[in-house]
């Protein structure tokens, strides 16, 4: 019987998972500010810059 409790205790602790140290996975966030002289801040965006019109691109600025 001390046989299977030692056999079942080892098995148990080969099988147990092994826990690795928690390192901070934590994305580095960035931003980006992209404007166009074409049109305001929130305001509409001029019928030639859509696939109504002219379909082209506004300009940007970065």
């Amino acid at each position: 019987m001390r046989l299977v409790w030692l056999g079942l205790v080892l098995l148990f602790i080969a099988c147990a998972p092994v826990t690795q140290p928690q390192t901070d996975t934590t994305p580095e966030v960035s931003t980006m500010k992209l404007s166009s002289p074409a049109f305001q801040h929130n305001g509409k965006i001029p019928a030639k810059y859509t696939c109504q019109r002219e379909d082209i691109n506004p300009p940007l600025v970065a």
